[in-house]
């Protein structure tokens, strides 16, 4: 009896922790070089490699106040961008941030994002794990 008790607590912890498990691969990034105060915009490309959802829940970086996710909606009628409390990362799929349907924003950046430095920032994900990624500054 007891050894089925305790295949059946381990199949019930693998079944409800099964999403802890999804691996996200960072494939690119960069963000754009800005002068005093300007905003920074992220470009990155992420691949779950996972077949289930994950989401970015939220994301920081010390080179910068704030950062923030945002997607376009259509809003009465007019189509704009609209922060995000998260972002989904569909299962095996490969999902790029870059401004046109999704973007991260770098608001009130610390410094200017000058060409050749880099900045860090962190993800966090609805999994519980954290991406860390040094973000080149492009021209």
């Amino acid at each position: 009896m007891k050894t089925y008790l305790k295949t059946f607590i381990l199949f019930l912890v693998t079944l409800l922790s099964v999403n802890a498990y999804a691996e996200i691969t960072v494939l690119s990034s960069s963000v754009k070089a800005s002068s005093d105060g300007d905003e920074g915009q992220i470009s990155i490309r992420l691949r779950n490699d996972d077949r289930y959802d994950v989401y970015l829940t939220s994301a920081h970086s010390p080179a910068t106040a704030k950062v923030i996710f945002e997607s376009l909606e259509t809003v009465d009628g007019v189509e704009m961008m609209v922060e995000q409390d998260r972002l989904l990362l569909p299962g095996e799929q490969i999902v790029t941030l870059a401004g046109d349907q999704h973007r991260l924003l770098l608001v009130e950046p610390k410094r200017p994002l000058s060409k050749g430095s880099t900045i860090d920032l962190s993800l966090s994900l609805s999994n519980g794990k954290t991406l860390n990624i040094d973000v080149p500054v492009i021209e």
